[in-house]
């Protein structure tokens, strides 16, 4: 198993770490079909203390959008990738570790959260299986 920091060098990245930074540019845009199409079917999360499975992009792109909502609503309007950390399990398979801020209009700083992903290869493409969100 190998380990690679994909921060922000340009030259240091792995397909996963791409993925990630996909799906999360997706999400602040609002593209809720773009960041459905990051995950594989069914989908697992925990976050808040609860797991959540996912049955079909239609639904995670209904969830993002009230996720999405909510965040607005709570003064989220933005933020940014502080961290990736990919460790390789096997060849299609990896563990990708993620710091992201959330920012409001001014572009403070909200809060950081931290989030593990297994992103796996699914028909030749990287995809997001599970997401596990810490507790802040």
């Amino acid at each position: 198993m190998g380990f690679v920091s994909a921060m922000s060098s340009p030259t240091m990245s792995h397909a996963a770490a791409e993925l990630i930074r996909r799906y999360f540019a997706a999400y602040l845009r609002g593209d809720s079909a773009a960041y459905a199409d990051c995950w594989v079917y069914p989908a697992a999360s925990f976050s808040g203390g609860v797991w959540r499975t996912v049955a079909t992009p239609v639904q995670m792109a209904q969830g993002n959008d009230d996720y999405t909502r909510m965040q607005r609503e709570h003064g989220v309007v933005g933020g940014e990738i502080v961290s990736l950390e990919v460790q390789n399990i096997g060849k299609d398979a990896a563990s990708v570790r993620g710091r992201f801020t959330r920012t409001n209009h001014a572009g403070a700083v909200i809060e950081t959260v931290s989030a593990t992903y297994l992103a796996v290869v699914v028909g030749g493409e990287w995809r997001v299986a599970v997401c596990v969100v810490e507790a802040p």
